[in-house]
């Protein structure tokens, strides 16, 4: 999946938005997730980012998902997540 490509997780929150990085922008990393962490994020979008967004309003995204050269990169916490 190219990171190019956008569409919708949930009603609020897009593939892009999610997936955006600077510094993988700057560096020429790809940021793009395998098929269980893009299943991960959907689960993550829907029963965690709807229900927040109906409590406070629009919300915004700065790191929804690094791949793991991206998270080195930026110096990441080496325990992150990767669904």
């Amino acid at each position: 999946m190219s990171k190019r490509q956008n569409f919708m997780l949930s009603p609020h929150f897009s593939y892009e938005e999610m997936t955006r990085s600077d510094w993988a922008e700057r560096h020429g990393e790809e940021n793009t997730p395998d098929e269980l962490q893009l299943a991960g994020m959907i689960n993550l979008c829907w029963k965690l980012g709807e229900p927040l967004r109906e409590v406070f309003g629009p919300i915004h995204v700065n790191s929804g998902f690094r791949s793991q050269a991206v998270n080195e990169g930026v110096h990441g916490a080496g325990n992150s997540r990767a669904w």
